[in-house]
């Protein structure tokens, strides 16, 4: 097993709330840079903001259920322990191993636990908070290329993105890295018509370690801010220092991380996790994952109608502006080498290429005002009816939607409160999640449902771990010695009915059944 850093707890909130403050401090310097909104447009912004806490918000409840497995349990849970062990840790088999993840999202997004809040769902509004800076940066990016109305469709455009606002409604690092990328192409924007100074492209740079530390790839955004800075000839010096001083130092501190946790600065958890795709790089990207990629990112995403509406202004030969060709220039050093990238991924979803649907989005929405016709004279009506319709359509959704009810969470609790000392729980519920819900006094071995579940087969320790379909020997012998507990929330029907053949099933209430040998 690996030895993990220690990090005192102080420092570790204080760097959590001087991130947060430094991106709301940031966020309304590069809003205040841009010119004064009409009424109309005030009204459309509060109409977009009302939309998208309508469509993209949800409960701490259904936020701590952490369904995306193991992605969101290993964010929440390691800043749960960072917060109160001082160490980036999930339990399990009974033992603390590094998550697959470096540790800086889980540390920025531990200030609402801190703030009291004992729910693990609590990070959800967090990341509401950031979606909700992204929302005014591509309103004020949709009016610099399209006007009131490119300003109008851009929050539309990223609320009917594919996975944009399922994924919203998850503690994941997708949709906040999306929000930062599209604020960091309002900065460039702005940068683009402006000289070089230290302090803007110092903002530049704390964006761009922000977005890195989310997601490693988001190295790509400060590939256009350095561009930016090199057709300059005076004062490139300084402006680079300020762009690349907190990327690099980013940089330096996941390498210690990587070495002091896994013994090597290229190392990595997922290495670590999932040695057969990440020992070798020909396994992680290749060919062969070419077809099954473009079949989900082109088939599935609307992606190809997002690039013809960014792009049609040029396709079409239509005179564009210095903002639209600076927006373009930004999604194709930024966005398209992130799409390029997964094309050759071994794991084909979606959801990787949010940050590139984001700015496609306000691109399309951009691309789009400026192919539709002048607008008439009552044009401020027709910008506060759309205003109206996109809340009553954020609100229809948001009424008809359907979230899974809250089974993780009421079958943790459940096992949690009927375990014994040197008892067995079987459940379909990964361990690190039920772990955290067990008396931390008892000794609980947990036997995993069925053998595709995360943490079963993977990772060091996995030859220890057992569950119902290799071990019933084993857990019938057990069952004779001391009490086995399953939760029938999570189990699915083949999982019941293998117990049901192999043990006398007595209910316990709750959802909850303890296995008793068929004899004697």
């Amino acid at each position: 097993m690996v030895e993990l850093p220690f990090v005192p707890i102080w420092l570790l909130i204080l760097v959590a709330l001087a991130v947060n403050i430094s991106l709301l401090w940031c966020a309304f310097r590069i809003f205040s840079c841009e010119t004064k909104l009409t009424r109309a447009e005030g009204c459309g912004l509060v109409a977009g903001l009302v939309s998208v806490m309508l469509v993209c918000g949800t409960s701490m409840e259904h936020a701590g259920e952490l369904q995306i497995v193991p992605d969101s349990g290993e964010y929440v849970l390691g800043g749960w322990s960072l917060l109160h062990t001082g160490r980036f840790q999930i339990d399990v088999g009974g033992i603390f191993q590094p998550p697959r993840y470096p540790p800086w999202f889980s540390l920025v997004m531990v200030v609402p636990a801190f703030l009291g809040s004992a729910n693990l769902g609590a990070a959800i509004f967090l990341t509401l908070a950031y979606l909700l800076i992204g929302a005014v940066a591509a309103f004020l990016v949709g009016r610099r290329l399209g006007g009131e109305v490119g300003a109008m469709l851009a929050i539309p455009a990223l609320l009917v993105l594919p996975g944009f606002s399922h994924f919203s409604r998850e503690i994941l690092t997708y949709v906040p890295t999306a929000s930062l990328c599209v604020l960091a192409l309002l900065l460039y924007l702005q940068l683009s018509r402006s000289d070089l100074r230290f302090g803007q492209y110092l903002i530049a740079g704390f964006l761009c370690a922000l977005i890195m530390s989310f997601r490693p790839l988001g190295i790509f955004c400060t590939i256009p801010f350095a561009l930016r800075i090199l057709m300059e000839r005076r004062g490139r010096v300084l402006s680079l220092a300020g762009l690349l001083i907190l990327p690099v130092i980013l940089v330096l501190l996941t390498l210690a991380y990587n070495r002091g946790t896994f013994g090597g600065a290229l190392y990595s958890g997922y290495r670590y996790w999932l040695p057969d795709y990440y020992e070798q790089l020909s396994n992680t990207f290749g060919w062969g994952y070419f077809k099954q990629n473009w079949k989900v990112f082109f088939s599935h995403s609307g992606m190809p109608l997002l690039l013809v509406l960014g792009f049609s202004p040029v396709l079409l030969r239509r005179d564009s502006d210095r903002d639209l060709s600076a927006a373009l220039f930004f999604f194709a050093l930024c966005g398209l080498p992130l799409i390029i990238l997964h094309l050759f991924y071994f794991y084909p979803a979606v959801v990787f290429t949010l940050p590139a649907g984001a700015l496609l989005a306000v691109l399309g929405a951009g691309g789009l005002s400026q192919l539709l016709p002048a607008a008439p004279r009552w044009k401020k009506t027709l910008l506060l009816g759309l205003s109206l319709l996109t809340v009553i359509a954020a609100a229809v959704s948001a009424h008809y939607r359907i979230e899974r009810p809250s089974l993780r969470m009421s079958a943790a609790l459940a096992l949690a409160g009927a375990a014994t000392d040197g008892g067995i729980i079987v459940s379909g519920i990964e361990e690190p999640y039920l772990r955290h819900f067990l008396p931390s006094g008892k000794v609980i071995e947990i036997v995993a449902a069925n053998s595709k579940m995360e943490y079963v087969n993977n990772g060091p320790g996995a030859e220890d771990r057992r569950d119902t379909e290799n071990d019933l020997e084993y857990l019938k012998r057990r069952a004779q010695q001391t009490t086995v507990l399953a939760e029938t929330l999570t189990l699915k029907d083949e999982e019941l009915k293998r117990l049901a053949e192999n043990f006398r099933i007595i209910g316990l209430g709750s959802n909850l059944v303890q296995l008793m040998p068929t004899t004697p």
